[in-house]
Parts: structure tokens; C-alpha cells; sequence
């Protein structure tokens, strides 16, 4: 599990991502992946939360070669986790790196981030 983080230059229309809470995630909410599978643009496909075990959130979202390190999002549009890997011996069983991962991940470097503290 790795997770990078790459500086940009801003662009003129930048919203942030805010990061669910990770408290807030209900097994069988929708979330959507988003990414580049196989080198394909903008390519989304939706699944549910599996299960949720700290690094991991399990999703049936289908994640192919080039979708891990997109977003996972719910439909609020908060990151709900880093699309990372897919088992291939399994049918639709993937992994997201968490929210509370990814928390710890920008604190420990002191990188500042929006935060969802909705619990619904």
C-alpha cells in the first residue's frame, strides 16, 4: 500500500476534495470509482461498500489497471478512499486505501485537507 502525493501548479477552477469522515461510511452505501482503465479517459463505474477494515474499504466499484490512485467517491462527492487493487481470482472483490488511511497519511506530513465531519 502506497500512497503519493503530487504538487501541481493551481488551476483557475479548483475545488477541493473533502475527505469523508471516516466514521460516516455505511456498508452498502453507492460510491462511484473514477479513473483510466486499460488507458481509457474518464472512465467511472459505481458498486457499493462492502466492507470497511481499516487500511481497506471493499468495494464491488470495479477497479482495472490504471483506475488505482483515482478517487472513490460517495454521492455527496467526498472521497470515501484511493482505489489501489482488485483480486483477479475473484469476482468484483476491490480495495480502496480508507479515508482514515489517507487522513493519517496528509497529517503525519502536515498537508493541510478538507475534512467531512458529517455523521449520517
Amino acid at each position: 500500500m502506497d500512497i503519493a502525493l503530487i504538487k501541481t501548479d493551481p488551476i483557475e477552477i479548483e475545488l477541493p476534495a473533502i475527505i469523508v469522515h471516516p466514521d460516516s461510511l455505511k456498508i452498502g452505501e453507492d460510491v462511484i470509482c473514477i479513473g483510466s482503465p486499460f488507458g481509457l479517459q474518464n472512465y467511472v463505474t459505481k458498486g457499493i461498500i462492502s466492507k470497511y477494515v481499516t487500511p481497506y474499504v471493499f468495494t464491488s466499484a470495479s477497479i482495472n489497471p490504471g483506475n488505482s490512485g483515482g478517487a472513490l467517491i460517495n454521492m455527496n462527492g467526498e472521497l470515501v478512499g484511493i482505489p489501489t487493487m482488485t483480486l483477479r481470482e475473484s469476482q468484483n472483490l476491490n480495495f480502496a486505501i480508507c479515508p482514515r488511511t489517507i487522513r493519517y497519511f496528509l497529517e503525519k506530513n502536515r498537508i493541510e485537507y478538507y475534512k467531512s465531519e458529517n455523521f449520517r
